[in-house]
């Protein structure tokens, strides 16, 4: 690059904040799409894997504007799109800055890249290792478990201290649900496919009976028909903790790492599953597999939305909704009070 062409290099201060404006001489900035451009022969994406293919090709004509030019990719492996392409690219030159060379140099240290382990995308942002081409679609999102995490019993007898998820639903396609658990295993104790806000409440209230659910363990979508629902279960003097998983995350770091409420929990799940929680045999989990995430512009981790899941003919994973709001909160136990059975018996089925 010949001396003194570039004059200072800054973040932008607009949004989104992954590209970096080289100020140039006698160049005139472009925004294409979010992206900011230049007719500059010179060119630097930060996070350019998270910049969708159709972006990053009008993105790079401007590099024609001279011969003399060269293009720089900064990022973590989040997507197999023009940034896996180009890395395979024998033109381009390769750095890969991963944790190890980061504790090489000092930058890093042991006891941190332990913790780094325990937090999500540890593969992507600290191994810099591309996801596996079998799991990836065209649109960035991968499978939140595979077959291999996912660990059946028979049966079992559950524990103490037991939570309970409501995924409500009215009349249609899909079904209302509940799952139990506690700190080892969930199990599916219940489904219909028509339902109303006062029978949802009439089941609900037996299956607290029957597996001695405590108050203030019971987790309900409070989105639509659920708010009716709430007030049902209010009536009959049941406490639940309402869950809008559309909603962001109330904890800052949780905030900074999960694009809603549905995010979180499903990671929460994700990592149960991983160490070892276990699942009673049905069939229905299977919708598990269907559940996909992907690293968006600003490294939130986003759930497939039930919209998009659709589209791609994709039924609503009911009974995985329903176990994921389990994992709304911490399992804490010996905490919380114990529910009178005798408050239920008049709704007995």
């Amino acid at each position: 690059m010949e001396e003194g062409i570039v004059k200072k290099i800054r973040r932008l201060d607009e949004s989104p904040k992954w590209v970096y404006n080289l100020n140039i001489k006698n160049n005139h900035n472009y925004f294409i799409e979010g992206v900011l451009v230049h007719n500059s022969p010179n060119l630097i994406l930060d996070e350019a894997a998270l910049i969708d293919d159709d972006i990053e090709s009008k993105v790079f004509r401007m590099l024609g504007d001279k011969m003399d030019n060269f293009y720089f990719k900064i990022g973590n492996p989040f997507r197999l799109n023009h940034f896996y392409k180009d890395f395979k690219n024998e033109k381009f030159h390769k750095f890969n800055v991963d944790y190890k060379l980061g504790i090489e140099e000092g930058r890093l240290n042991n006891e941190f890249i332990e913790e780094a382990r325990k937090k999500p995308l540890f593969e992507v942002l600290y191994e810099n290792k591309f996801p596996s081409a079998d799991l990836i679609d065209d649109k960035g999102y991968i499978p939140l478990v595979t077959e291999l995490d996912i660990h059946y019993v028979d049966e079992t007898v559950l524990g103490e201290n037991i939570k309970m998820g409501i995924d409500p639903a009215g009349e249609g396609m899909d079904l209302c649900t509940w799952v139990v658990r506690d700190a080892f295993t969930a199990k599916i104790v219940a489904s219909e496919q028509v339902s109303t806000p006062a029978t949802i409440a009439q089941k609900t209230f037996t299956l607290l009976k029957e597996f001695k659910i405590p108050m203030g363990q019971i987790y309900i979508d409070s989105f639509g028909i659920g708010a009716a629902v709430m007030q049902e279960l209010s009536r009959g003097g049941v406490v639940v903790r309402d869950v809008n998983v559309g909603n962001k995350c109330l904890n800052d770091d949780d905030n900074s790492k999960f694009y809603n409420e549905r995010a979180r929990i499903f990671w929460n799940l994700r990592d149960w599953l991983k160490r070892g929680g276990v699942l009673v045999k049905n069939t229905n989990w299977n919708e598990l597999l269907d559940i996909k995430y992907r690293a968006e512009i600003n490294r939130k981790i986003k759930i497939m939305s039930k919209d998009e899941m659709r589209r791609q003919g994709i039924m609503s994973p009911n009974f995985a909704d329903a176990l994921a709001l389990t994992f709304y909160e911490p399992d804490i136990f010996g905490v919380v009070q114990e529910v009178s059975v005798s408050r239920f018996d008049k709704y007995d089925l």
